[in-house]
């Protein structure tokens, strides 16, 4: 189009006409000390010239707009705002949107505008924006070559006479004669600037030009134009400001554009033309600029923003009162904003208006305007400043008595201030703040007001240790200014005390006793509490027992028992307090010791005999006296009495005692007490059991017989036993050839029903009572014969007539109804709880209360006494609800009158209606009306119905209505059922034909109808020809006259046997009434319900005709696998492989190797299709048990019924292992008791661990081991098989975690070794979640080990035996199997395996566990590599404390034979470990993200380094940020190269810096590195890194971004200072939050809130602070409206960097 453009724009010379088109183009901003630049390194370049930029000795252009409209200026902003533009260059308008420039003129970056139709360059022409620039990307500075460039502008001007674009043919018409006028509006001769155009006339001088500049000019792109003014030998021409002007040619009164202004003689010399680009030259270079500028202007918009209304910032700067920040309005602008940049409270809101706050005396405002357009922003400022703050001559001062010793009561006094000027209030406050010179307006804890504070109690205890302020708020002109002093606030100190006596003669009842306490300090409060205690221990106060003095009651004699009494004296004041313990030599009386017991008689235990209770006078000087309870027991020596049979020493048994107490315990409970309290013993006889007595019991008979039509049921009535006992006695019924009434249980009196007994049989009846446990002979009743009855016939059958729908239900007649029978009616109807059936005297069965659309399902009973009862259903539904379409007068307006003579004329035609039809009616009241015409029916009649219209004429009501229904249908044809539904659906009539009992059964079937089928139903027929089950149709494909239905029917779940056949009949209804007869479909058989299939031998599918069941089969089984197939019918996904209680692991053949799974899944994809609808699955074991026999059990649902499978398979035996080949253990499975994987140090535990291979194994060892840091083992132990044998067992280790294991993650471990290479073995881990944790209460002191000797044969040789002793002394005693000898080479960090274990337990040869002499000796291995080895010692005590590995002597072996170092008793290792901090680093040392840092650090000992321990913690004097989250950290570190006895250790953590929140998090800031090294002697050394040589720093450095978070979220006003969660706001009411923001070292640029659910946002505002430690506050209202709940408000923190971090409250409205 473009280019279209260009053809028509250029001057056509052949045919003398020029057209003018329109085209339109776009801008972009540039700045001119940048293009001053250019032009200076353009002119540098060539020497000779210089771009060409205004008209010399020319003449005014008088009025610019009329005779040279297309000639602009050219401006440019270096800020991007027009008001800062400055004049460039000149240009053609070549078409309404479109300038024509010098290239030069478009290198800026900055936005262009141009002025068109401007009368003078000064003038309120309104500058155009650029919105494309194009330079000819031919264009070269150098020599000023292919100098075009293109503006498309953002405006359109439109009737302007633009100039031709010379072509090859207009160049023709240029010759030296030619006529040509240049237009610029550059500079004079004079170099003055003028305000107007100015234009001159040129000729044509190539020549004079080539002549002047040489090879810069080239005649073919350029042209040299001038005017020679003979007069004064100067030429006329372009200077600066007139580049890319025009050069026009006038060719037939049309103005032609032949040249364009590019350059000329350095300051536009007189000498010399000007030189132009040659137009005619460029016609493909603008074609092409064309189309690229106009897709530029659209790509990359240069439009700058304009503004058409200046922004304003208007507004009172008082206090109270608000500033407006107006941005005005902008033409291009995409997006204007404001932002307020002071004072620092305000920094970065973006609100338009803000309040000024009394603290903003002296304070600047100032609010940034930003208007953006895509490709340029432009800022204006705003500023206004606050005069009006108050000023002191002499700063506040504290006065009060020495603030180190004060006391609560103490006065402190706030003065010395003075005003430079009076102001026009003060006030004074008091507060307490954690530094010496808080930041103002002071945001501490405020304790008081006024000059004067008097300090309390909780100020005292509080606030000690923190700095007391006073401030000093003067107001001036309403802005406040606050002044501040301080004081350390520090408390007296504690109360001491001396001594604590008590005076105590005696501990008797009503005895007094006092106690005296000396104490010195500042007592404010002294408490006396009395109790007992051990050793001054365990205090144990008597409940409300104080004073200095006390008398002695019954309570403390009893609590205090035994024990002396103790007085605890407390002394307190404000700084705390401090209690003492004192303890007499007196204690209470013990409590007494019951004497022994014993029971005695003389002779048998009969009624009359006596019984005596026996205590002796043992322990008689405990008591002062005993009481004696007699009773029954179940057990001996039972204190607890069933039944109390009396007290005293002796007693005298009756007939009564005998009864009870027979087969029980005669217990005598004997009481000693005194005043501390009693205590029992007691003695029991055994009374023996009374023979049971059965009586013979009288004869059963029968109550009743009751027929049915297949067996009889009897009644017989059980004979009463009086003194029966259920407990001792069985009761039994016997009817000799009953199905369920032999050996029957009964109840004496009672009665049993016996039922299946045949018809007239005799049958022979008795009962037994027996004893339970068969110590006497049984008592059986006479038999009783009785003949049964004949079997009873079945009641009536009811017979139904037509079923009639009524509004509310249907009725049905009973065509049979007899009423000698008794006959029952139950309505199912689920629809409506409210429906209700009945049945008449006559037989007529209704059934109302039916709503419409839904049936109901009357089920009908018969019964008669002698028969069985008959139940049979019947089916209806109410009639359809008409669709009624009132006329004009239905609307009620009609009187009552009419309105009821209206219903009764209706229901007259919905009588004679299609039933649910629609009826429309028109109606008019009044004698003579004319009813109308009825409106058209809004639906078609059904099939076999007819539109009818009926007037009908109420000559009493005076009411006449036109009437339009449907007419009833005249269909008698009943519909037909086929079984064709195959042809229909694709499926069968009946599926499945066969199953279980309880089957789900789909039956399908077609009905069709002439007018169509409004209902179907499928039942089920059961082989006694009784309806079990009825459904109705569901509608599936076709028709309603010709359509496929399915429904589905069960058998019962129990009751129906194998081999019955159930019929199963459908039957349909038309909508006209009509019902076909039950159609019969087929029949459904009972199976058994499991009947296996079976796979064919080389096909995966079943050659069942019928799969119900399932069956497997085994495709592999060797040593590698055991794999099995299945096919099923709906298979489980679960599959097991089990031998004896052991499940396997498994996986599909396509799973990783290795699955740990108990039981697979079964994937789809593994799944196919077997014969009959079965699915087919493979599972598989890898490396199964040899010689073991599995099952394999699989889960499969058939018919709904779940069952199992289950195939016995035995593996294949193991081969034989040739004599040289080495077995590896492979470890399978564990199990790890107890079951919680917390572990108390110095408890046993234990696990199994499932191990194959194991016979080559000699030796093995298990325990536990901490899970990181350095290795600390539990005692180590071995595994003991206790199942299987050595291809395949089950292994046991049990442990003691010893007591000074520390808490925290642990893992259990296993090894097996295989000699004779005990460098051969395999190791596994048990458990990865072990927690360790301390007992409460432990011991705590560590055995010491002494003496150590060590002994070696001369000479010696690998395998040597090395003997040990050491002496061992420990408070509590060690554990005998707690003490072993090891050799290590690496400080005893790691065992040297030895052939009996890693570590050789130490024997006890002399002494005790407390202090004794232990030996323990073992062979050198015989592969022991030349090198030094230490031998050690260690030790654990009862309470698990450990000694750790302790050197006792040294050994050096030298090529293969061994000599001892050093033997005997071995030195005392007090040599700390030595840290080369020189050599320590620390990597990165500075983190302002979340990140990992590392440390390594060489540590040397003498005995070895057994544990590193790297602390990270928060240094004391780093800046509080405020921040929420931990301030230390500690890691181990791990040796990474070197011995234990010279290494290099190195570890890391992870460090996360704190967001504000309590996450857990470390706060940002300095932290000092703590690097802790301990030897195996226990010595330890740290080596700390501070700030001084180099700390670590978290999101801390100066100059550098770090976090932003919010803390201490308050509200103003509500409960404690702190947002209260329980407030409920109401609408309209304000909420004001104040919080505290933090940056670390980092400008805060702006806090904003923003509602969740609820339409709240804004920006906090600054109330004090500094740019990275500010109080923030913001107030809203609760929006009108805002409906109650609870919202969440997000508040986010910005720095000016970009960092950023959030919070969020709640906020509950009502």
């Amino acid at each position: 189009m473009l280019s279209d453009i260009l053809d028509c724009l250029t001057w056509l010379i052949q045919s003398s006409i020029v057209t003018n088109r329109e085209t339109r183009t776009t801008l972009i901003t540039i700045g001119k000390k940048f293009f001053i630049g250019v032009l200076t390194s353009a002119l540098c370049s060539i020497l000779v010239s210089a771009p060409a930029n205004a008209v010399t000795y020319g003449n005014l252009v008088a009025d610019p707009a009329k005779s040279a409209p297309y000639v602009v200026s050219i401006w440019n902003s270096p800020t991007n705002d027009a008001r800062d533009a400055e004049f460039v260059c000149s240009g053609t308008l070549i078409a309404p949107a479109v300038v024509l420039t010098a290239a030069h003129c478009t290198t800026l970056t900055s936005p262009y505008f141009v002025k068109v139709k401007s009368t003078s360059r000064s003038d309120k022409t309104p500058l155009t924006t650029v919105s494309g620039v194009w330079t000819n990307p031919r264009y070269s500075p150098k020599g000023f070559v292919n100098d075009i460039g293109l503006l498309k502008l953002d405006e359109s001007f439109d009737g302007i006479q633009f100039p031709a674009i010379a072509n090859a043919e207009a160049a023709k018409q240029l010759n030296k004669f030619s006529k040509l006028r240049l237009f610029g509006w550059g500079r004079d001769q004079d170099k003055i600037l003028p305000d107007l155009l100015q234009t001159a006339e040129l000729s044509l001088q190539d020549a004079s030009a080539a002549k002047a500049y040489g090879k810069n000019f080239n005649v073919k792109t350029m042209l040299g134009a001038g005017r020679l003014i003979v007069e004064e030998q100067v030429w006329s021409g372009a200077c600066t400001g007139d580049s890319g002007g025009p050069l026009v040619q006038r060719i037939n009164d049309i103005d032609v554009l032949v040249g364009v202004v590019s350059w000329g003689a350095i300051n536009c010399a007189e000498n010399k033309p000007s030189v132009f680009s040659r137009v005619s030259y460029y016609e493909k270079d603008i074609k092409l600029g064309l189309k690229q500028v106009e897709a530029q202007s659209i790509a990359v918009n240069r439009t700058a923003p304009i503004a058409l209304s200046d922004p304003t910032l208007t507004g009172d700067a008082k206090p109270g009162q608000r500033l407006s920040c107006n941005p005005g309005t902008w033409k291009n602008a995409i997006s204007i904003t404001t932002v307020w940049v002071s004072p620092v409270r305000i920094y970065g809101s973006n609100q338009n208006n803000v309040q000024v706050l009394a603290t903003d005396g002296g304070s600047e405002f100032r609010c940034d305007v930003v208007a953006s357009s895509q490709s340029a922003s432009v800022r204006r400022v705003l500023r206004t400043s606050i005069q009006g703050k108050a000023t002191l001559t002499s700063n506040p001062i504290i006065v009060s008595p020495a603030l180190s010793s004060v006391r609560v009561g103490s006065q402190v006094r706030c003065e010395g201030w003075n005003w430079q000027i009076p102001v026009d209030s003060e006030k004074v406050t008091w507060y307490t703040a954690s530094t010496s010179n808080p930041s103002t307006p002071v945001n501490g804890r405020e304790i008081g007001n006024g000059r004067v504070l008097t300090l309390t109690t909780d100020t005292l205890r509080n606030e000690s240790g923190r700095y007391l302020v006073c401030q000093v708020t003067g107001t001036k002109d309403g802005f406040e200014s606050n002044f501040i002093a301080s004081q350390i606030l520090n408390l007296p100190p504690a109360p001491q005390i001396s001594q604590v006596n008590i005076s105590a003669s005696s501990l008797q009842e009503n005895a007094s006793v006092s106690c005296r306490a000396g104490y010195n300090g500042n007592a404010e409060q002294i408490k006396y509490e009395w109790g007992t205690s051990v050793g001054n221990n365990n205090f144990v106060p008597f409940p409300g027992v104080q004073g200095e003095s006390i008398q002695i009651n019954k309570s403390m004699i009893q609590q205090g028992a035994g024990k002396p009494i103790s007085c605890r004296v407390t002394v307190s004041n404000i700084s705390g307090e401090i209690s003492r313990i004192s303890t007499s030599y007196s204690t209470f009386e013990n409590i007494p010791v019951a004497p022994p017991a014993t029971v005695s008689t003389y002779g048998s235990l009969t009624a009359g005999s006596t019984v005596y209770c026996n205590t002796g006078y043992s322990y008689s000087s405990s008591y002062n006296s005993l009481s004696y309870r007699w009773g029954l027991t179940r057990t001996q020596n039972n204190e607890n009495l069933e039944a109390l049979l009396g007290t005293g020493s002796s007693l005298t048994l009756t007939d009564s005692h005998i009864q009870q107490l027979a087969g029980n315990f005669l217990t005598c409970v004997v009481t000693a007490n005194n005043g501390a309290g009693s205590a029992t013993s007691t003695a029991s006889t055994y009374v023996p059991a009374l023979p049971l007595n059965l009586v013979t019991p009288s004869t059963p008979y029968i109550n009743a017989q009751t027929p049915s039509n297949t067996s009889i049921s009897v009644n017989v009535a059980i004979p009463n036993i009086s003194n029966f006992d259920y407990s001792k006695m069985n009761y039994q019924l016997t009817v000799v050839g009953s199905p369920d009434c032999v050996g029957r249980n009964v109840v004496p009196g009672g009665s049993a029903d016996c039922s299946g007994l045949a018809a007239n049989t005799t049958y022979s009846a008795y009962v037994v009572l027996s004893a339970k446990d068969g110590s006497v002979a049984a008592k059986r009743s006479s038999t009783f014969s009785f003949t049964t009855g004949a079997l009873a016939a079945a009641a009536i059958r009811p017979v139904f007539g037509s079923v009639t729908s009524t509004v509310s239900g249907f009725t049905v007649q009973v065509t049979n109804y007899d009423s000698t029978f008794t006959w029952s009616v139950k309505l199912d109807a689920p629809c409506c709880g409210g429906a209700g059936v009945s049945i008449s005297q006559s037989g007529l069965i209704t059934v109302t209360n039916l709503s419409t659309g839904n049936t109901g399902t009357v089920w009908v009973t018969t019964s008669k006494v002698g028969f069985t009862s008959t139940t049979v259903t019947i089916n209806g539904a109410p009639t359809p609800v008409a669709l009624y379409v009132c006329g004009q007068s239905c609307s009620g307006s009609l009187s009552q009158t009419a309105m009821t003579a209206y219903i009764s004329d209706k229901r007259g035609i919905e009588a004679a209606a299609q039933p649910g039809g629609p009826i429309t009616s028109s109606t008019c009241t009044g004698s003579g009306c004319n009813s109308g015409v009825a409106p058209a029916l809004p639906v078609a009649c059904g099939t076999g119905s007819s539109e009818r219209t009926a007037i009908v004429a109420n000559v009493g009501a005076q009411i006449t209505t036109n009437f339009r229904y449907c007419s009833a249908p005249t269909d008698t044809s009943a519909p037909v059922i086929a079984d064709a539904s195959i042809n229909y659906t694709g499926y069968a009539k009946i599926i499945p034909t066969s199953g279980v009992a309880g089957t789900s059964i789909a039956v399908r079937f077609v009905a069709r109808d002439n007018i169509g089928i409004a209902l179907t139903q499928a039942r089920i027929i059961n082989p006694g020809n009784v309806v079990v089950g009825i459904s109705s149709g569901t509608f599936q494909t076709g028709s309603v006259a010709d359509g496929s239905y399915i429904a589905t029917l069960s058998t019962a779940v129990s009751g129906p046997q194998p081999g019955d056949v159930y019929q199963i009949q459908a039957m349909a209804q038309d909508a006209a009434g009509n019902a076909s007869a039950w159609f019969s479909l087929g029949s459904f058989t009972v199976t058994s319900p499991n009947v296996d299939c079976t796979l064919s031998a080389n096909s995966l599918n079943s050659v069942c005709t019928n799969i119900t069941g399932i069956d497997i089969r085994i495709v592999t089984n060797d040593s590698t696998a055991l794999r099995a197939e299945f096919c099923a019918i709906s298979p489980s996904t679960d599959v097991w492989f089990k031998a004896g209680s052991t499940f396997y692991n498994l996986e599909w053949p396509t799973s990783v190797s290795g699955s740990t799974t108990s039981s697979i899944n079964m994937p789809t994809t593994s799944v196919k299709n077997c014969a009959s609808g079965g699915s087919f699955g493979n599972a598989q074991l890898l490396s199964p048990p040899a010689g073991a026999t599995l099952r394999i059990k699989i889960d499969y649902v058939n018919n709904g019924v779940q069952f199992t499978k289950t195939l016995n398979v035995t593996t294949p035996s193991a081969p034989s292992v040739p004599a040289n080949q080495v077995i590896t253990p492979i470890f399978v499975a564990n199990s790890f008791t107890p079951a919680s994987t917390q572990i108390t140090a110095g408890a046993t535990s234990s696990f199994t661990i499932r191990v194959q291979n194991t016979s080559q194994v000699t030796t093995s060892s298990c325990g536990l081991v901490v899970a990181s840091g350095s290795p600390f083992y539990s005692n180590v132990s071995s595994l003991t098989r206790i199942s299987g044998d050595a291809t395949d067992g089950i292994w046991r280790c049990t442990f003691t975690v010893i007591g000074t294991m520390p808490a925290g993650s642990a893992k259990a471990f296993a090894t097996m070794i295989r000699e004779p290479d005990p460098t051969n073995y395999s190791f596994t881990d048990v458990s990865n979640s072990i927690s360790i944790v301390q007992p409460s209460v432990a011991d705590t002191q560590v055995p010491v080990i002494s003496n150590g000797t060590v002994t070696v044969p001369s000479p010696t040789t690998a395998g040597s035996l090395v003997s040990t002793t050491f002496t061992v002394t420990d408070n509590v005693g060690v554990t005998s199997v707690g003490t072993f000898c090891s050799i290590s080479s690496d400080g005893g960090n790691q065992t040297i395996v030895i052939a009996s274990g890693a570590a050789k337990p130490a024997t006890l040869s002399s002494g005790t566990l407390q202090s004794g002499s232990w030996s323990c000796s073992f062979n050198l291995p015989s592969n022991l590599a030349a090198g030094s080895y230490g031998i050690y010692a260690e030790a654990i005590d009862a309470a698990q404390n450990w000694t750790r590995r302790l050197l006792i002597g040294s050994i050096t072996v030298v090529a293969g034979s061994t000599s001892i170092v050093g033997s005997g008793t071995a030195p005392v290792d007090n040599q700390a470990p030595t840290i080369n901090s020189t050599s320590f680093t620390l990597s990165p040392t500075s983190l302002f993200e979340n990140g990992q840092i590392s440390i390594s650090v060489p540590i040397s000992d003498n005995v070895g380094v057994s544990g590193v321990t790297a602390t990270i913690s928060l240094n004391s004097n780093s800046i509080s940020t405020g921040a929420s989250g931990r301030t230390s950290t500690s890691f181990q570190l791990t040796r990474s190269s070197g011995t234990s006895l010279s290494g290099v250790w190195t570890g890391g953590t992870s460090m996360n810096v704190a967001g504000g929140s309590s996450d857990g998090y470390l706060v940002p800031g300095i932290y000092d590195v703590l690097i802790t090294a301990t030897d195996t002697s226990g010595n330890s050394s740290n080596y700390l890194r501070t700030s001084s040589n180099g700390a670590f720093t978290l999101g801390a450095q100066a100059g550098a971004a770090t976090w932003a978070w919010l803390s201490n979220t308050t509200c103003l006003g509500c409960s404690g200072g702190s947002l209260n969660p329980d407030y409920v706001y109401k609408s309209a009411e304000t909420v004001i939050l104040t919080a505290r923001v933090v940056a670390y070292n980092q400008v805060i640029s702006r806090v904003t809130y923003q509602g969740v659910g609820i339409p709240i946002s804004g920006t906090f505002s600054k109330m004090n602070g500094t740019d990275s430690d500010q109080v923030i506050q913001a107030a809203f209202p609760i929006p009108s409206g805002t409906k109650a709940g609870t919202y969440v408000i997000n508040l986010t923190a910005e720095t000016a960097n970009g960092r950023s971090s959030g919070s969020s409250i709640s906020v509950k409205v009502g």
